[in-house]
């Protein structure tokens, strides 16, 4: 087991874990493998616990980034929405701290926590069903998927949900905490698509809102805070409802356009990017990551593939080292890519939102130096390309606030390690690199959590974060939902 201590590693035994978290708990009065039970016949799910089940329990406490691994007292599956009322009950009842996990993917492993309760809404909340009476079509979406299924479901279809660019990731903290998309710049950001949330609050009442049909002050201001306020902070969601998009061709262009070798050689086209990308259609996405030795482009079309090879041509003329693109239905492309970019193992990581005129001969140079010196061929350096339609309503129509000139492109570092002794380099480097592009930054995204950020509530939702403050306090009074970095947090 990997615990992570500012920001060190340091290596324990699962054994020593267990018991001195038994110690702990009885000291405190925590429950009893006997009050788990009890709480296990109460649930049309399920709980497990390290003593109940060692080897799902260790399988339920796994998540996508190891570095931020922690050990909880026990993982409740729930069924319904009473299984997680029961949760909810249990953890005030017994002081604990709560955590709700649904792909893993918290960056910084905010979805589980230590010496806590846990609950893991991948195994049961899995229903999916598209409305197709509504227009346009409407598709209801179980907490518990992972945008992998729901590709594979809609696959076929014509349609398309604005979904993860990594299709492992939980559908749910993608899409509260804004949810950028390949498609992003086609139909805006997940939760612009978002028109239904079911959830259980703190005080257990289970509440149905419908962007349609807000009866009152207080639901309009937890469904605004719902679109981007972050996974984890004002309720449980079992479920949403989306609007679907009808995609315009049954095949995207997209591949990879990549200069290899030296560093050096990637100045040119890097330079020539930042032109070329803001002349783009809203359908034209130009994703881009440096690995190791190479510098790509990953360009998404919306449409038909000759037009995409001609918009993008004029990045052809710096004599890339390698070009592959093809033409393939989106959902296909989707699941032959998914897991690309996911951790895997160990990694620091760390965002910024970037305004449309960054990428200037002074931050040019920062990328090359910094991937001359990276630690590890495995880290990635990328910006996911955003703006488009993500910018047809304005920063405070909904929590997510990063649309307009200042918020073109995400930012991206993902420091990667396997072994304790690579942990200090990789720290070295992705703090450094970090140092460097800040100056950039107009802010972060908080679906790319960084406990290490300072200012992280200006930075995760600007001017919106006041207004959050206020649903959180309405909502959850006695800050129940809470973690290092939620909404409310000092």
């Amino acid at each position: 087991l990997r615990v992570l201590a500012a920001p060190r590693l340091m290596q324990v035994s699962m054994l020593g874990v267990l018991t001195l978290l038994l110690v702990v708990g009885c000291a405190l009065g925590q429950p009893s493998e006997r009050e788990f039970t009890r709480l296990n016949a109460t649930l049309g799910g399920y709980v497990i616990t390290a003593s109940s089940n060692q080897n799902a329990f260790a399988a339920a406490i796994k998540i996508d980034n190891g570095a931020y691994s922690q050990t909880p007292l026990a993982v409740l599956f729930p069924l319904q929405y009473h299984d997680i009322q029961e949760a909810i009950s249990f953890a005030k009842a017994h002081s604990l701290p709560f955590s709700v996990k649904g792909g893993g993917h918290s960056a910084a492993g905010y979805c589980i926590n230590s010496g806590g309760l846990v609950v893991d809404t991948s195994k049961f909340l899995t229903d999916f069903k598209i409305d197709y009476d509504m227009d346009p079509p409407q598709a209801t979406l179980g907490a518990g998927l992972k945008w992998i299924d729901v590709y594979h479901k809609i696959n076929g279809t014509g349609l398309m949900a604005v979904g993860g660019a990594c299709p492992t990731v939980g559908v749910t903290g993608f899409t509260l905490g804004g949810g950028i998309s390949f498609l992003s710049r086609s139909y805006g950001a997940a939760v612009d698509s978002l028109v239904g949330v079911n959830m259980v609050l703190a005080n257990g009442t289970f509440t149905s809102l419908s962007l349609s049909s807000l009866s009152n002050r207080g639901d309009e201001e937890l469904f605004w805070a719902l679109r981007g306020g972050g996974g984890g902070n004002f309720g449980v969601v079992t479920s949403f409802t989306v609007a679907m998009h009808q995609l315009p061709t049954k095949r995207i262009m997209s591949g990879q356009v990549c200069w290899y070798t030296d560093p050096d050689s990637w100045r040119a086209p890097l330079l020539a990017y930042l032109s070329w990308a803001n002349s783009l259609p809203d359908e034209f996405a130009a994703y881009t990551f440096f690995k190791h030795n190479k510098f790509c482009i990953t360009p998404i079309f919306n449409g038909d593939a000759v037009e995409g090879k001609k918009l993008l041509a004029p990045m052809l003329r710096y004599n890339p080292t390698n070009v592959t693109l093809v033409s393939i239905p989106f959902l296909d492309w989707e699941i032959e890519n998914s897991g690309t970019t996911s951790v895997q193992s160990n990694a620091l990581i760390t965002s910024g939102i970037l305004p449309k005129t960054f990428l200037t001969e002074e931050v040019v140079d920062i990328l090359i130096e910094g991937m001359k010196a990276v630690p590890s061929k495995d880290s990635i350096v990328l910006w996911t390309h955003e703006g488009g339609m993500i910018d047809s309503i304005s920063r405070t129509d909904t929590a997510f606030v990063h649309r307009g000139d200042q918020a073109q492109f995400e930012f991206q570092i993902k420091s990667m390690y396997f072994r304790q002794s690579e942990q200090p380099a990789a720290a070295d480097w992705i703090h450094d690199l970090t140092r460097k592009m800040k100056p950039s930054f107009s802010g972060a995204y908080v679906n790319y959590i960084d406990p290490t950020l300072d200012g992280w509530q200006q930075a995760y939702y600007g001017e919106n974060y006041e207004r959050l403050v206020a649903v959180k306090e309405s909502v959850d009074p006695e800050n129940f939902f809470k973690f290092k970095q939620s909404v409310g947090a000092v």
